[in-house]
């Protein structure tokens, strides 16, 4: 397990403290520039960074922003107190100044386990509107931790939100080079930028088209987080080559639009020239069939017959698992597919097996059909399909 450099001070300060009695006691005036004092009883042993931590849990300022001095000398975490004690004394008086140039700094330190507090820690400190904080967490967008990177779009969202500088900033990054960044930035619009502004609509309409899959899936639920109403950019995702992007389109318009125009979008994609296209518009039926949307059922159930064994195989699992009574229609079916339609009754079978158990502990079932008769249709569909293969 990995130790930074502050968990190992934080341990040496305890075995410092725990010290017997040779260890010399020490009392700790600490001020600050309000004028208000801290005291404490130390050994001498303790570290700096020990006495950060003890300062942050009484005043609840973090150790990175807290700069010490005694006199005009600057504690260093790596220093014990007694470092800085005249010969003899047992009292030491510490001044305390609140400052973020730590901070700063630390987001562009060189290790990302000190870049990704450092950015989280600024969205807790820094005052919302704060120009220079978002600025620089807006360049922690271009970072090359995917972590940091997500700190950075979590600090925005606290401190960031509706300003200028912030949207002009990561409007610019989203037609960065790297995926990555441009990822990011989509990300980030949907969580700072008003969806009214016509920039950020171009940007996220620009990025729907990018070449890179994962970027053009972040823009559709970023048009989903942010709220837009415009869904017809997200329309030709539906026939997006990448499965994972036309999933997210197909839930970002189950959302945004009418079942009865979806319905329309999702059976004109069942003659797309491409399989997947076609299998991802069968799965988006599945509720319309559920239903009993008798159009849908015809449509897809017209597929069993496709060219394509991977369609036909998604046809009858779609059927199967909405409920629809498959028995008329598996003569002339092949061998594959009827081999299919009992995988999915038995999965149907064990769900409704799992169903029912949980109802004997109280949980009601969520349709309004008895789960009786869903068990008992299930049943003789099962019977039915088994005797027939």
């Amino acid at each position: 397990q990995h130790v930074t450099l502050e968990e190992r001070l934080w341990l040496n300060s305890i075995r410092g403290m725990g010290q017997q009695e040779s260890v010399r006691a020490l009392s700790v005036s600490v001020r600050n520039m309000s004028g208000e004092s801290l005291h404490m009883d130390c050994c001498a042993q303790t570290s700096v960074y020990a006495l950060q931590r003890l300062i942050h849990d009484a005043w609840k300022v973090p150790p990175m922003c807290q700069r010490l001095l005694v006199g005009m000398d600057v504690l260093s975490v790596t220093d014990d107190l007694a470092d800085h004690v005249s010969c003899g004394s047992k009292e030491l008086t510490v001044s305390l100044v609140v400052t973020h140039d730590d901070l700063y700094s630390s987001l562009i330190h060189s290790d990302e386990c000190v870049r990704k507090p450092a950015v989280e820690m600024l969205a807790e400190v820094a005052e919302k509107g704060d120009v220079h904080a978002v600025m620089a967490i807006c360049q922690c967008l271009e970072d090359e931790s995917g972590e940091v990177r997500a700190a950075g779009i979590d600090a925005l969202r606290l401190v960031g939100k509706g300003m200028e500088p912030a949207i002009t900033a990561i409007v610019a990054r989203s037609q960065h080079p790297d995926r990555d960044v441009r990822e990011a930035a989509v990300q980030a619009l949907a969580v700072v930028a008003d969806v009214t502004d016509a920039r950020v609509t171009q940007a996220l309409t620009e990025r729907l088209e990018d070449v890179d899959a994962g970027v053009r899936q972040a823009a559709v639920r970023s048009w989903c987080v942010a709220g837009c109403d415009e869904v017809a950019a997200c329309v030709g995702l539906l026939d997006d080559p990448d499965a994972n992007v036309r999933e997210t389109a197909l839930a970002a318009l189950s959302e945004a639009v009418t079942d009865d125009y979806l319905r329309g979008l999702l059976t004109s994609r069942l003659e797309s020239p491409s399989q997947d296209v076609r299998v991802t518009a069968l799965q988006g039926l599945g509720r319309h069939i559920a239903s009993g949307d008798s159009a849908a059922i015809s449509c897809v159930s017209a597929l069993l017959h496709d060219e394509e064994r991977d369609v036909r195989e998604a046809a009858v699992r779609v059927l199967v698992f909405s409920g629809v009574e498959l028995s008329p229609c598996l003569e002339g079916l092949d061998p594959d597919v009827r081999r299919v339609s009992v995988e999915a009754l038995e999965q149907v079978r064990d769900m409704s097996i799992c169903v029912s158990a949980g109802t004997e502990t109280g949980s009601p079932p969520e349709s309004g059909e008895t789960l009786s008769s869903i068990i008992d249709k299930m049943s003789t569909f099962f019977s039915s399909v088994m005797g027939s293969v």
